[in-house]
């Protein structure tokens, strides 16, 4: 099953985040660091360290999601850690994100606006 990103935000923790988390430790990241409420029915979208495991936790009206992707080879091109606590994104830079294509702000005025890199 792949994730549905019709009709909802995407939210991406930049950095590392701790993926031996499950859904309470990731919804308490989502309300604590992003100051965003987990059952909005939005992604929220985090990866290792090594960017080789992404794990996304998603509210559907009656319970959590959990999605896990880990890769056999390569790296995730993930955004590094910044001042900001989550980056909203499109459905269509997560597909580009779950697929390797590195996104870079567009510029330093507007740093939640991505280009393909």
């Amino acid at each position: 099953m792949s994730v549905q990103t019709t009709d909802c935000q995407i939210y991406i923790a930049p950095g590392a985040t701790d993926l031996r988390l499950g859904l309470v430790g990731l919804s308490a990241i989502v309300q604590a660091r992003f100051g965003r409420n987990p059952l909005d029915r939005s992604l929220y979208v985090f990866c290792n360290r090594s960017r080789t495991r992404l794990k996304i936790i998603h509210w559907d009206g009656s319970g959590f999601w959990l999605h896990q992707k880990q890769l056999d080879r390569g790296r995730f091109a993930w955004l590094q850690e910044t001042d900001l606590s989550h980056v909203e994104i499109s459905a269509s830079e997560f597909a580009w994100l779950v697929h390797g294509i590195r996104l870079i702000p567009r510029s330093a005025e507007a740093p939640s606006e991505y280009i393909l890199y």
